[in-house]
This record gives structure tokens, C-alpha cells and sequence, in this order.
């Protein structure tokens, strides 16, 4: 898994992302995929985080996650 997180403002993060999950293969991991987003810093207390995926191998499987951490 690569991950890197670049900070664009004071409260905006960008976050891509490249992995690998666990398949079927007898070789090892399988089904590469990737995923970006931004992380939206509202408060100290909330962070936002709004992803898209996309599998790389040609299944063409997207997906679109939204995350709200609060933090104490």
C-alpha cells in the first residue's frame, strides 16, 4: 500500500492511495486498485473525507466513500 498525503490549504488535504487486495491467485495479491480524495479539516473536533476508487485491472469496479472522523 502507497500512501501519500499532501497538504493543499490549512484544512484541505489531497490523499491518493495504490494498493493491493488479497485474491484468489495462487501468486500472491490481486486486483490492484487505486483511490483519491480530499480530507476537509471543518474543526478540531471534525475531519471530512470524501474518496473515489477505481480498480485497475479492468473490472471496472468504482466506488465513492464518505467518511466524517470526530476527534476528542
Amino acid at each position: 500500500m502507497c500512501i501519500f498525503i499532501m497538504r493543499l490549504t490549512k484544512t484541505l488535504s489531497f490523499i491518493p492511495e495504490l494498493f493491493q487486495s488479497n485474491g484468489a491467485s495462487k501468486n500472491g495479491p490481486t486486483r490492484p486498485a487505486t483511490q483519491f480524495g480530499l480530507r476537509y479539516f471543518a474543526s478540531d473536533f471534525f475531519i471530512f473525507d470524501l474518496i473515489y476508487g477505481h480498480n485497475i485491472n479492468g473490472n471496472l469496479q468504482d466506488w465513492t466513500t464518505f467518511g466524517v472522523t470526530l476527534t476528542f
